[in-house]
C-alpha cells in the first residue's frame, strides 16, 4: 500500500477586528456559519486536511484578532507560510481603508525573505444590504497593487 504524498501549507488571514475572519475560517473548515463566533485571541490556528489529485494537503490557517497587539506579536512562521488573505467588511469603510497597513504588516512580518508570496484581498459580508465600499472601488485598489480580489459572505456561504 503506497502512502499518499503530503503537502503542508500555511494561510494567514489578517484584517481589522470584526470583519469576519473567524467566520470565513469556520465556513471553510466546517461549511457552516458559526452560531457564536467572536473575536479570536491574538492568533488562532486551525487545521484542515483534504485530498486533491495525488496529494494530501494539510492546511494551517492562522487568524489574527486584528487588534494592535497582533502587530507586535506576529508568530515566527519560519518561512513556512504560503499566502496571506487580507479581509475587510464591505459595509465598513474603515476596514477597507486599513488594508494598506495590513498589507505593509504582511510584507514586513509574514512574507518569507527572498520569496515571492501571494496576497489576496477578500471583501466579506456581501450579504449586507448597505455597502460603503463598492466592488469597483475594491477591485481598483487591488488592481493598482496587482493583488487578486474576491468577494464573499461567510454568513450565507456565497462566494
Amino acid at each position: 500500500m503506497s502512502k499518499i504524498p503530503k503537502r503542508d501549507f500555511t494561510i494567514v488571514i489578517e484584517g481589522n477586528p470584526l470583519v469576519g475572519k473567524n467566520s470565513l475560517r469556520h465556513q471553510f473548515i466546517n461549511q457552516s456559519f458559526p452560531s457564536n463566533v467572536g473575536s479570536s485571541s491574538v492568533w488562532t490556528v486551525n487545521k484542515k486536511s483534504f485530498d486533491f489529485k495525488a496529494y494530501r494537503f494539510e492546511l494551517s490557517i492562522w487568524v489574527t484578532d486584528g487588534k494592535k497587539q497582533c502587530r507586535s506579536e506576529t508568530p515566527d512562521f519560519n518561512g513556512y507560510n504560503h499566502c496571506c488573505f487580507l479581509v475587510f467588511d464591505v459595509s465598513n469603510r474603515e476596514s477597507f481603508e486599513a488594508l494598506d497597513s495590513w498589507r505593509k504588516l504582511c510584507i514586513e512580518k509574514i512574507v518569507p525573505k527572498g520569496r515571492t508570496f501571494p496576497i489576496a484581498v477578500i471583501g466579506n459580508k456581501i450579504d449586507k444590504k448597505i455597502r460603503t465600499v463598492s466592488t469597483q472601488e475594491a477591485q481598483k485598489w487591488c488592481d493598482d497593487r496587482l493583488i487578486p480580489y474576491f468577494e464573499c459572505s461567510a454568513q450565507d456561504g456565497t462566494a
